[in-house]
């Protein structure tokens, strides 16, 4: 029987230095369980085991020893078991509060993350199983992390890349969050990730509104272009359905950016809008600004004499073209283009008012050959001719005979104020 008890105690004991292996294993905490009082009855146990084989004890010491075994050394093995539990059930309740604690305050800041672990605590709890459930919070913080993590570095990378490039690379909070993580101290690593969100929130939550509000408000100079279909189709030809997708695109960025706040935590969204609209912005002016390239090349090599002035907007295509290098060059940072959008979406509609003064123009021009026929004709007819005489608009009709002129003026006089021509005597 003592042997039987010996080893029955001697499977309990061996069962809590399996727990306390786990504990050491899996859970930073700092277990003060005398490690030398379970050797010892280890030991103890082991002898007994020993002298009993080799009957070594006495018949009368038996009863003796088994009352040892089953009153005094069972009863501090339960007590061992029963100081680790309780230092295990203070730590479990740590670890559920600071899990829940966390979960609360990434929400606090906007981070609405799904719990990975559902919490549970039980005074009278066995200890493996105490155990078990630790290590599924501890896992749970770990996941927790994360997905955190997963979250603040992209975060980082858009506020570098937008609004400080001076910032370091890496992120010294993502790096001493990972840190923590290997430690298992998951608690520590989201505390500093949280304090980091808190810290970009306030620092460029101000430069981020800008840039959000400047792209709600340039939006609706590219959404407009969508009624403009016939205009652009007359000044723009076959270019007219890139315009028109680039405005149905302004639409949809405009719809994404009133569904949700655009803020710190929101930097993706943010970042992915201001892409796509710079793309559709860049789009528009490049179409537009080819478009006057080729309108002023078209009517200068239309132009009936080298002197032969026209309303050609000088300006715009230099301004165009500062747009077009502030749009296009990465040395700007992204509220510095930002910035500059309120005045780049007055260009738009100069550039549409403009490409339809060239639009006639260049229709004036190619029918001037068919003018300069039917002045000859009526030249043969009567010595004088005025603007009423040509099958031509008022305005149109005048300027075709100033260009007859100019190109036939050593046989021919112009009356500009009364807007005659003649044969010279």
């Amino acid at each position: 029987m003592i042997t039987e008890k010996a080893n029955a105690l001697l499977g309990e004991l061996q069962t809590f230095e399996t727990h306390l292996n786990n504990v050491k294993d899996n859970i930073p905490i700092n277990v003060s369980i005398p490690e030398g009082k379970m050797l010892v009855i280890k030991d103890k146990l082991n002898d007994i085991l020993r002298k009993s084989s080799d009957r070594f004890f006495e018949e009368s010491e038996l009863d003796k020893i088994f009352t040892d075994l089953d009153k005094n050394v069972s009863v501090e093995i339960s007590n061992l078991t029963t100081e680790l539990n309780a230092m295990l059930s203070e730590y479990q309740i740590y670890v559920n509060t600071q899990y829940a604690s966390c979960l609360g305050r990434l929400k606090d800041v906007g981070l609405d993350l799904k719990p990975s672990v559902k919490l549970h605590y039980e005074t009278d709890l066995p200890l493996d199983q105490r155990i078990e459930c630790i290590k599924e919070v501890l896992e749970g913080g770990r996941v927790l992390t994360v997905d955190v993590i997963q979250v603040v570095d992209p975060i980082y990378v858009i506020i570098r890349a937008l609004y400080d490039q001076n910032l370091p690379k890496d992120s010294h909070a993502i790096a001493f969050a990972k840190q923590k993580l290997d430690e298992k101290a998951p608690w520590v690593a989201i505390e500093a990730l949280y304090s980091s969100l808190n810290n970009w929130r306030k620092q460029y939550g101000a430069e981020i509104s800008k840039s959000t509000e400047y792209l709600k408000k340039s939006l609706m100079p590219i959404i407009n272009l969508s009624a403009q279909n016939d205009s652009l189709s007359q000044i723009i030809g076959n270019k007219t359905p890139s315009i028109l997708g680039d405005a149905k695109k302004a639409q949809a960025i405009k719809e994404a950016s009133d569904k949700k706040p655009l803020n710190v935590l929101n930097l993706i969204t943010i970042r992915d809008l201001l892409d796509v609209f710079l793309d559709v912005f860049r789009d528009v002016f490049s179409v537009l600004d080819e478009a006057l390239k080729d309108q002023e090349k078209s009517i200068e090599e239309m132009l009936p004499t080298s002197n032969y002035l026209w309303e050609k907007n000088i300006t715009l295509k230099e301004r165009m073209t500062q747009a077009m290098d502030v749009l296009s060059n990465s040395k700007y940072k992204v509220n510095e283009v930002m910035e500059s959008l309120p005045k780049f979406e007055g260009y738009i509609d100069e550039c549409i008012e403009t490409l339809t003064l060239y639009n006639e123009r260049k229709e004036f021009l190619l029918n001037y050959p068919m003018a300069k026929i039917v002045i000859e004709n009526l030249l043969k007819q009567k010595p004088v001719i005025t603007k009423k005489d040509l099958p031509f608009e008022t305005k149109y009709a005048a300027e075709y005979l100033r260009i007859f002129y100019l190109q036939n003026y050593n046989e021919f006089a112009y009356d500009k104020q009364n807007e005659l021509l003649s044969k010279k005597t």
